[in-house]
């Protein structure tokens, strides 16, 4: 698996875990993580957006 591909899957698992967590704190009004964690995984999604 090249550093690509990795970067790749992290994007996604970063995703999915992000839409989990905006669901539960605005819908089911039952937050998964704190709002610094949160953060700090948006943080890091975006950079690797932008790599």
């Amino acid at each position: 698996m090249t550093d690509s591909d990795r970067d790749a899957d992290r994007v996604a698992a970063l995703r999915e875990l992000l839409d989990r967590a905006n669901r539960a704190y605005y819908v089911d009004a039952d937050p998964i993580m704190s709002d610094l964690d949160f953060d700090a995984r948006l943080k890091e999604l975006e950079a690797l957006e932008t790599a």
